[in-house]
């Protein structure tokens, strides 16, 4: 039965105490990002490592502010040299690494940390290629690889750091239990069109509703009732010759909606000459002065 996030959480907090863990961050130019990711990953793991690969704005120097132990690495670094950089540090029981692009969120860390209790030496997911089909992943190198999760025992660190740039991903030894997969393709939600663009009528309806000018709410649509009505009204006269309960109503009704279009033209008029009133006794008050 799937998990629900919270659940997930809890058993994770409850699990997290004392374990040893680290998480460790990828990172380019994430500085709006890296501090609110570092504090998060506070609550899961003992340590939180973050390696900059050539970031150009101040995302090294708040991971460093925050606390969290930092590794300056090439834009261009391979699975395998990240592997040789963190064997450098003090050995934990399981280490995550997590790619801090842009279609990551904070609410994806819980599972991602769920990926460290499956009881595997690499757990390997590649960031999704547009230009390989999932079942033709077992070709990419370490070359072209990029790191969407990794998740990794001291040994499977180890058998990484061993590996070459020319080498398959999925090239690794027997012995250890491994998974390499694709990981999946952030799902887009779908846009939302608000009433002001979703076309052209719909902004001059939002317009007219959010300017709550009298000639626009009461003048427009009271002049064309108008026209319609009077047009039609001539239609009628010219068109039935006796009078009968049919075109009795079809009289009256186009006679209404000339009534109503005047009648709503004339309230426009009258609203927008009460509004100038206001708006010039308003001024004369506020030109008054004020007592001392």
């Amino acid at each position: 039965m799937p998990q629900t996030s919270e659940g997930l959480t809890a058993r994770l907090l409850s699990r997290s105490v004392g374990d040893s863990v680290r998480i460790v961050y990828l990172v380019k130019n994430k500085e709006l990002r890296v501090v609110s990711a570092i504090t998060r990953a506070e609550t899961f793991a003992k340590d939180v490592v973050v390696i900059d690969m050539g970031s150009t704005d101040t995302t090294l120097d708040m991971a460093d502010q925050k606390g969290a132990k930092t590794i300056a690495m090439q834009s261009d670094c391979t699975i395998p040299e990240i592997a040789r950089e963190l064997l450098k540090l003090e050995e934990l029981e399981m280490t995550l690494v997590i790619h801090l692009s842009d279609a990551w969120r904070l609410r994806d860390l819980p599972v991602n940390v769920n990926r460290t209790y499956e009881g595997r030496d690499i757990n390997l997911a590649l960031a999704h290629y547009t230009d390989v089909e999932p079942g033709d992943f077992e070709t990419v190198i370490y070359a072209d690889a990029e790191l969407d999760l990794l998740a990794a025992t001291p040994k499977g660190l180890a058998a990484l750091a061993e590996c070459s740039p020319e080498d398959k991903c999925v090239d690794l030894p027997s012995s250890l239990n491994v998974r390499v997969h694709l990981a999946k393709q952030p799902t887009q939600p779908l846009k939302r069109e608000s009433l002001a663009t979703a076309s052209r009528f719909a902004q001059l309806f939002h317009w007219m509703l959010s300017s709550r000018h009298p000639l626009i709410l009461f003048g427009l649509p009271g002049l064309v009732c108008f026209i319609i009505g009077f047009t039609l009204t001539g239609d009628v006269v010219d068109e039935f010759q006796s009078m009968n309960s049919i075109t009795l109503g079809v009289s009256l009704a186009t006679a209404a909606v000339t009534l109503i279009g005047l009648f709503a033209m004339m309230t426009s008029l009258m609203l927008y000459i009460l509004g100038k009133q206001v708006r010039q006794i308003q001024r004369q008050y506020d030109d008054w002065p004020t007592p001392e």
